[in-house]
């Protein structure tokens, strides 16, 4: 998890004020034990700090803290990524 500032697209879809920071998560996505996708979730930095360890599922974490998502936007995009990408998912 990395926070920071949000971008523009960012700051508009979450309805954030430009001096609001987001925490963006990154998941490896696997089925069968095949590495399958990287996900990126884009969070408030109010909502989940980059520190946060939560050690569930993003929703079930989101859940127990009462903020159950009820809206979301999502973008695929597809791409063929290399062993040594240069994505870090740590």
């Amino acid at each position: 998890m990395h926070s920071g500032m949000a971008t523009p697209r960012e700051r508009e879809v979450l309805n954030l004020t430009p001096d609001e920071d987001v925490t963006r998560i990154y998941r490896l996505r696997s089925a069968a034990g095949k590495p399958l996708s990287v996900e990126l979730a884009v969070l408030p930095a109010t909502v989940i700090s980059a520190d946060t360890d939560f050690g569930m599922s993003l929703y079930e974490f989101l859940n127990a803290q009462g903020m159950r998502p009820v809206y979301a936007v999502q973008r695929l995009r597809a791409e063929l990524l290399e062993i040594e990408s240069e994505h870090n998912l740590d």
